[in-house]
């Protein structure tokens, strides 16, 4: 039988494999393997060279696995941070913003079983910092198509929101009906874009520094969010544009897990620092339409909303 100085299968036996040639393939089995586990050759000279040989062999393998890996460490530290450079470079300049106006566009899809909504909502949007205090105002008019089973609705209204820094006012007219309330300004869901907003969404999301793209003539960062933990509550894929010079959020898309877009809110005809007339930021309801104050305790004894 022919010897060869190479590794044995099963190891713990010798360490010395020999290799199936045609005159003793039956001895060694299929492909060269010990049906039984013995190696049938005595251990000659030469098996602690082999031995040698294939440590050289291993640590080779190991160093070149640990290059890969650096390599890949390497290179997701420089992803890191380009993606913390960007989240800096926002934070910073919309910290700069004084103010800005612009047109804004919300378009939504809802699709369930037996079920499709669309709704477009469109209008202008304004907005100036006071200090550590957001004020905005946004009147838009909301168009929306319903269809259950196949029949179909449509519904319009007006909406106008604005907020003093302190209170968000609302008025909404629907078939001709006016409504208006009040509630204060829940600081924790302002949406303010600084350092706590990044670190909520690595919290939550997995984050990627997606290419620079132009949003309506606007260079951005676009940032891609997909959630951590996949409950359905969550988009599967999100998209946020920064403006790479002020920093503010001019486009978001959210996508289903099919990769369709079912909400897409955009700012467009957008002035950064614009002139703004703070009487926009002062609510006065319509004649004879009563406010809801939100903002007070309920009444002792009155029931509470469900």
């Amino acid at each position: 039988m022919r010897r060869e100085k190479v590794l044995c299968q099963n190891v713990n036996r010798c360490g010395i494999l020999p290799l199936a040639d045609g005159r003793d393939s039956e001895k060694h089995g299929d492909g060269g393997w010990f049906r039984d586990g013995n190696c049938p050759l005595p251990h000659g000279r030469g098996s602690e060279k082999t031995t040698l040989r294939l440590g050289f062999v291993k640590i080779a393998r190991i160093s070149a696995l640990a290059v890969s890996l650096l390599a890949v460490t390497v290179v997701q530290g420089q992803v890191n941070e380009a993606l913390k450079r960007a989240e800096d470079d926002i934070v910073k300049k919309v910290g700069k913003l004084k103010s800005m106006s612009a047109r804004l566009t919300v378009t939504a899809t809802v699709r369930d079983e037996g079920m499709e909504i669309e709704s477009t909502q469109a209008g202008s949007y304004e907005m100036v910092r006071d200090g550590s205090k957001t004020k905005y105002r946004r009147e838009t008019t909301i168009k929306s198509v319903q269809r259950i089973e196949g029949e179909e609705e449509k519904i319009e209204q007006r909406e106008l929101v604005v907020c003093d820094g302190d209170y968000v006012y609302s008025l909404t007219d629907s078939l001709g009906v006016p409504t208006a309330t009040k509630n204060k300004v829940d600081r924790r869901l302002s949406g303010r874009i600084n350092r706590n907003m990044f670190w909520r969404w690595h919290k939550a999301y997995d984050l990627k520094l997606l290419p620079d793209a132009e949003v309506d003539g606007i260079k951005t960062y676009v940032f891609e969010a997909r959630p951590k933990v996949k409950n359905g509550a969550l988009p599967a894929r999100s998209l946020y544009y920064f403006s790479k010079d002020y920093g503010f959020l001019v486009k978001t898309v959210f996508e289903n897990d099919k990769g369709e877009p079912t909400e897409v809110t955009q700012y467009t005809d957008v002035t950064f620092n614009a002139d703004i007339d703070p009487k926009r930021f002062k609510f006065e309801a319509p004649e004879g339409v009563e406010i809801e104050d939100r903002t007070l305790p309920p009444l002792k004894g009155a029931s509470r909303r469900p």
